[in-house]
C-alpha cells in the first residue's frame, strides 16, 4: 500500500487548496480520508502546505506535530544559506522533523 501513498496526497492538494479559502485556520485538520488513512494538512502563510498521511486520530499530537515543524521550517527560510524554493536537502532538517513524528505521532 506504501506505493499509493504519494498518490494519495498529491490528490489531497486539490482538496486543501478549497478547504485553506475558507478557514482563516492555519491547522486545517483531517481534510480526505482514503480507506482508514486520514490526510490532514496544514497551510503557512506564505501558502507552503504540509501534508500528512496517518491512521491516528489524535488531532492534538497532529496539530503540534505541524506547529513544530512549521517552526523548523521558518527557521530553515531565515538561514542565509538557504535559498528560499530550494529543496530542503539538510541531513539535520530531516533527523527533526523525525524526532517530531517519533514524538508526536
Amino acid at each position: 500500500m506504501k506505493e499509493l501513498n504519494p498518490f494519495i496526497l498529491h490528490s489531497a492538494i486539490d482538496i486543501v487548496e478549497d478547504v485553506q479559502w475558507k478557514s482563516n485556520a492555519l491547522y486545517l485538520k483531517v481534510v480526505d480520508n482514503f480507506y482508514g488513512f486520514l490526510v490532514s494538512a496544514f497551510v503557512t502563510p506564505g501558502n507552503i502546505k504540509f501534508l500528512l498521511l496517518h491512521e491516528s486520530k489524535n488531532e492534538e499530537s497532529i496539530r503540534q506535530f505541524f506547529s513544530d515543524l512549521n517552526d523548523l521550517y521558518v527557521k530553515t527560510l531565515l538561514n542565509p544559506f538557504y535559498k528560499v524554493n530550494d529543496p530542503i536537502s539538510s541531513p539535520l532538517f530531516d533527523l527533526k522533523v523525525k524526532g517530531f513524528a517519533k514524538k508526536y505521532l
